[in-house]
């Protein structure tokens, strides 16, 4: 994605006009040390646009005519490549607000599922609750089942009755511990009933029964629930390992896109390079030929006039002033050679200094595009490390939340088993206990 927008961001560049006037005030107040010394992008920024988009001849005038075709076309380059970078610089700053926007929405997507699993958390706290509800309920009808099968354990000394042997003992040794018969063993008494009263005890014997069916019934139907939640919930962790693969497989995807996005852009920034280094030296080479041209046709003309000066001497001799004659005599050249070989030697010192000035020109140009890329570069990377990082701690959270869900998910499924065993073993109690 990243390499179709650079593609059609490249097809939809185009140079704009320069129609801009130059700020001068703002020129005059940049101090290029400090600017260098304290990287003051800031500053950089302010002064980048009427720059590019100004027109030098126009804001010149006939001034521009001293500085030469070669200066005008290198400024103009300048202004072009800048142009240019303030175009990647636009869709970087797209690329980088895409990528933010698929953050932030990976982002809702594991709020949304942290909400979820909160929600089902609670779901099966109440389901605990109700399981612990139930047991107890199990519990006590159970243990009221027994007491109607094995008999009614009642009292010596008093009119009580009590479920179970355990009970009676106790109440014995709180109650009647004067009595000798509270340290023995008391043997439980089954109640010899009338007629009515058998049929009353019939009675309740079928309302427990029915009960016990009701009972028996809900926790089927609470055991179905449990495990259509097991279900729904494998269901759940199934579709957000599904999920969880596919954001890991995008973020794989995003990194090596990137590392895609910054080979080219560092083959780019070689490429512009390596241009902009062949310009200057083909730029310094015209110069320089340009510049024998002249010096070979200064010296075509010395010679030219040395031969005419030779040519045609003076048939009247030198004239001199009265004044010439009582003044000190001045320095003055020999002979015609002489006054060429100074000429040549100045000129050759002028153009000595005018290569020293362009290759000192070029040497700063390029220290100056060197340090720009690397400062981008590093500003990228950092970035680029924030987001990485960012992305992993997503991850990790989302890898100890679903660990965190697995192991309730197992906790889950394990009670449930050990409940229908109990289930199992207290009906078969009950079906013996009925038996007898």
């Amino acid at each position: 994605m990243h390499l179709e927008s650079q593609k059609n961001g490249v097809m939809n560049f185009s140079f704009g006009p320069r129609s801009q006037p130059v700020d001068w005030r703002k020129l005059a107040s940049v101090d290029m040390d400090r600017l260098v010394r304290d990287m003051d992008m800031k500053m950089l920024q302010d002064n980048i646009l009427h720059i590019t988009y100004c027109n030098l001849e126009t804001e010149m005038g006939m001034q521009s005519m001293q500085f030469g075709p070669h200066f005008l076309k290198l400024f103009r380059l300048a202004q072009l490549i800048i142009e240019y970078l303030l175009h990647c610089q636009e869709c970087l700053q797209t690329s980088l607000e895409i990528e933010m926007t698929k953050v932030q929405e990976t982002m809702q997507s594991a709020e949304q599922v942290r909400k979820e699993l909160d929600h089902k958390s609670e779901l099966h706290s109440k389901q605990k609750k109700e399981i612990k509800r139930l047991k107890k309920w199990i519990a006590e009808y159970q243990l009221m089942m027994r007491a109607g099968a094995s008999g009614i354990h009642k009292c010596p000394y008093c009119a009580k009755a009590f479920v179970s042997q355990e009970y009676l003992l106790a109440h014995l040794s709180r109650r009647h511990d004067d009595h000798p018969i509270a340290n023995g063993s008391v043997k439980p008494m089954t109640v010899t009933s009338k007629p009515a009263e058998n049929e009353t005890a019939e009675a309740e014997k079928a309302a427990l029964i029915e009960e016990v069916k009701q009972i028996k019934d809900r926790l089927y139907a609470t055991e179905r629930d449990l495990m259509n939640e097991r279900n729904a919930r494998e269901m759940q962790y199934a579709k957000d390992r599904n999920q969880f693969s596919n954001d890991d497989q995008k973020v794989k995807e995003l990194e090596s896109k990137y590392e895609q996005w910054k080979m080219q852009e560092d083959e780019n920034h070689r490429r512009e390079l390596m241009s902009l280094r062949q310009s200057l030296q083909r730029e310094i080479q015209n110069m320089s030929t340009q510049n024998q041209q002249e010096k070979k046709a200064l010296t075509q003309a010395l010679a030219d006039l040395e031969y005419k000066m030779n040519s045609r001497p003076s048939m009247i001799g030198n004239i001199k002033d009265e004044d010439e004659l009582d003044a000190p005599p001045k320095f003055q050249p020999n002979n015609k050679e002489e006054i060429a070989e100074m000429v040549r030697g100045e000129f050759e010192n002028q153009l000595q200094q005018v290569r020293v000035q362009s290759q000192e020109e070029m040497q700063r140009e390029l220290r100056r595009m060197n340090q720009k890329w690397k400062s981008k570069e590093e500003r990228l990377q950092h970035e680029h490390q924030k987001e990485v990082v960012k992305v992993q701690d997503l991850l990790s959270q989302y890898g100890s939340k679903l660990e965190a869900e697995q192991a309730e998910k197992e906790r889950l499924v394990n009670m449930v088993e050990n409940l229908s065993k109990q289930l199992q073993n207290q009906e078969n109690n009950r079906k013996v206990d009925v038996a007898f």
